[in-house]
């Protein structure tokens, strides 16, 4: 004998919206404890799995997953909010006789009382029990004798109860009182007369319902039976009616017919409450890892619990795209993919464009991982860590300063989407000559002073002063000094624009500005240290938040392929995270896809939709190609009109309705596994635990400690002024 239960909570939460709805189907199945030759795991796997094959083909057009719930989750079912009122509704015998309720054969009541629960005030739980009956000999004579048709019910109820919830109404039509139903309302506030009316109406398909409110004694003991899903004929000692004692259960009699009715989901879409519909696709438990980075758990029907997912260290090496809409997960399952590495002693880099990423890392960051902590965060009014890109630091120092070039011309170009006609040759050879004649200063130059070469021709001659090169200053004696104003002024507000932004604004001036930069990045990749970027567009702006998470990206790569020199084995892992990456990319990032993994460099790379990559023009068609060309794992929450691009780049059995349907925090993975993918399947990230407040102080204090690291702002403002005025 098994009863059933299903919930319609509609639960207040920190959405825009306000609230959420949880509907829950609760199913006890009864069995003698004390026989021991029953194998309950058994049963209940069995269970699981052939209820699982009943609503696959019957549940049309609903996806939905079945699992195991623990006993927290359970009890929050069963006790979702502290309860200050409630409501029983049931049927009037009086005027009508049963077993003549309107059959809602196509849409469900249920969607009218949906609505109406997410409308209402506070939290609501519409609760809906059900279980099979059979009459007794006494109950059908004295059913027969005031005039109502019945039958006594077959042996088999259980079976009769599938059927009639999953819609197999030809076989239910001949069954009339085969079940008992409870139908319960209960709120935090006081329910509405509108939601009682509402609910009555749906349910018995005209106004032949009852309801019920305890009394304040009554309370108590009513709220009880709700969490224990009690069937208990409270309405017996408030209805009077001229019928005998043993027929009162007559309020609670339903075919199942109108069983499934009231039992069925809702048919149509809720407006309110936006019900969101994915298929699962299994987990392919064949070939998965056992270990190494855990981002999350499948499912199976073979198994019970959750099935943990894994990266192992070797497919990492192929790097990780994550895209999805905003809000839906990602940036819990980077916080959680770094909170591992930084624990398991791994060097971590992170590029963030937002900051808050950044803030929430230093909670994770354990005591002893202290002094490998750098933060990099422009908008720091006290602090700054200096990022000079002129400075060569290699041990092929020309090697270095050509690649260096390459990438300033790089970023400047997509300033212009890669246009000519706007940043064309003679633009691009005043920009290499400026940034070499710089370089080859005996102490070093900037950016910052690039576009004063052009300007100042006191500065200009200062600078040729002193550099040995022969053929700089030639090519300044022979090639530009000689021009006349008017040609040079036909260029020159034109050029010096494109470094406006170095210029102009004082917090990125702090940093590019600074002749040392205030890290090594070989160093930080080869000793294993942390680097937290905080690149909060917000705070700093757009354009220089991009400029300057380019420069980075371009640093590390330069970094890690300064180890083909080393051997193999010696090639420390550097795990490099960059969120919205598309902001920071130059045309070095496809060399980082197909080339870094040789040299260490594993990157795991995120953003919100391909729009995104298209919008960077001729360079974005390029890096799309480029990200699902060498990714070898790609990781897709919830999707808008991306979703046809990304459910054919997956494959089968990914279809492009369930990418736009994923609920937050469920993503549809191609894992690498042995360098070869795996079919797609469904996945849900991993649980992320807040920090408690011992973790919050440590890591605001690893905070400050990495700060200092920086140098005053007070005196890098100071020594860019006296470098300016050294120079006449």
């Amino acid at each position: 004998m098994s009863r059933d239960t299903t919930r319609y909570l509609t639960l207040n939460d920190n959405s825009l919206a306000g609230k959420h709805l949880d509907i829950v189907l609760l199913v006890r199945i009864n069995y003698d404890l004390r026989d021991s030759s029953i194998d309950f795991d058994e049963v209940a796997s069995k269970f699981r799995e052939d209820f699982y094959n009943l609503l696959a083909l019957n549940l049309n057009p609903y996806e939905f997953r079945i699992g195991l719930l623990s006993s927290k989750q359970i009890g929050s079912y069963l006790d979702p909010f502290p309860i200050t009122d409630t409501v029983e509704i049931a049927r009037s015998i009086a005027r009508y006789k049963p077993f003549q309720m309107r059959l809602f054969e196509g849409r469900s009541p249920m969607t009218k009382i949906v609505d109406m629960l997410l409308l209402e005030r506070g939290q609501r739980c519409f609760s809906v029990l059900i279980e099979p009956y059979q009459m007794t000999e006494e109950e059908q004579s004295k059913i027969e004798v005031f005039g109502y048709e019945t039958k006594i019910l077959p042996s088999n109820p259980d079976k009769e109860l599938i059927q009639g919830i999953l819609g197999f109404q030809a076989q239910a039509q001949s069954m009339r009182a085969s079940f008992r139903m409870k139908i319960r309302l209960v709120g935090d506030s006081g329910i509405s007369q509108y939601l009682v009316n509402l609910v009555g109406s749906e349910v018995s398909g005209q106004q032949d319902f009852f309801y019920f409110r305890p009394e304040d004694e009554d309370l108590k003991q009513e709220i009880a039976r709700f969490r224990a899903i009690e069937f208990e004929s409270s309405l017996a000692n408030v209805i009077t009616l001229d019928i005998p004692d043993v027929l009162l259960d007559l309020v609670y009699l339903f075919r199942p017919a109108e069983v499934a009715t009231a039992f069925r989901l809702p048919s149509e879409r809720i407006s309110a409450s936006k019900e969101r519909l994915f298929k699962t696709y299994f987990a392919p438990i064949s070939n998965l890892p056992e270990e190494g980075l855990l981002i999350g758990t499948g499912e199976h029907p073979s198994h019970q619990d959750p099935i943990p997912i894994y990266i192992r260290p070797r497919d990492r090496r192929k790097h990780c795209y994550i895209i999805g809409k905003t809000g839906t997960g990602k940036s819990m399952m980077l916080l959680g993919m770094i909170k591992q590495d930084i624990q398991s002693n791994k060097g971590v880099c992170l590029i963030d464009p937002h900051g808050d990423l950044v803030e929430a890392v230093f909670a994770c960051i354990p005591e002893e991982r202290k002094e490998d902590v750098y933060l990099f965060d422009p908008s720091d009014e006290e602090y700054v860590m200096g990022l000079n890109f002129l400075e060569a630091t290699s041990d092929d120092p020309e090697s270095e300063r050509d690649y260096l070039l390459q990438e300033v011309i790089s970023m400047l170009l997509r300033t212009v989407d890669y246009d000519l006609q706007m940043f064309g040759p003679r633009a691009q050879q005043w920009t290499r000559m400026g940034c070499m004649t710089l370089m080859a200063l005996p102490e070093g130059g900037t950016l910052l002073e690039v576009p004063r070469l052009f300007e100042d021709s006191a500065f200009l001659n200062t600078v040729l002063e002193k550099i040995d090169d022969s053929l700089l200053r030639n090519w300044w004696k022979k090639n530009y000094i000689p021009q006349s104003d008017f040609h040079k002024s036909e260029m020159m507000g034109y050029f010096t624009s494109k470094y406006t932004p170095l210029v102009s604004g004082p917090q990125v001036r702090n940093v590019v500005g600074q002749l040392k930069s205030g890290f090594d990045f070989k160093e930080i990749m080869d000793e294993g240290k942390i680097l937290l970027v905080n690149l909060s567009r917000g705070k700093i702006g757009q354009q220089n938040s991009a400029l300057l998470g380019s420069m980075f990206v371009s640093r590390l790569l330069w970094a890690a392929m300064g180890r083909a020199w080393e051997p193999e084995e010696s090639r420390r892992p550097f795990y490099l995270y960059v969120d919205e990456f598309q902001n920071f990319i130059t045309d070095s990032f496809e060399t980082i896809l197909s080339e870094a993994r040789k040299y260490n460099l594993i990157l795991t790379i995120a953003n919100q939709h391909l729009a995104q990559l298209r919008a960077m023009g001729k360079l974005g068609d390029k890096i799309q190609r480029a990200v699902f060309g060498n990714v070898g794992t790609i990781v897709s929450f919830r999707l808008g009109t991306d979703a046809p691009t990304l459910a054919s780049e997956l494959g089968d059995p990914v279809e492009a309705t369930t990418l736009r349907n994923l609920e937050n925090r469920y993503t549809v993975v191609q894992l690498l596994v042995d360098d070869a993918p795996t079919t797609p399947f469904t996945m849900r990230t991993i649980d992320w635990v807040f920090p408690g407040p011992e973790e919050i102080k440590r890591g605001e204090r690893i905070k400050q400690y990495a700060r200092r690291r920086g140098r005053p702002v007070s005196e890098v403002k100071e020594e860019i002024q006296r470098r300016y005025e050294s120079f006449g």
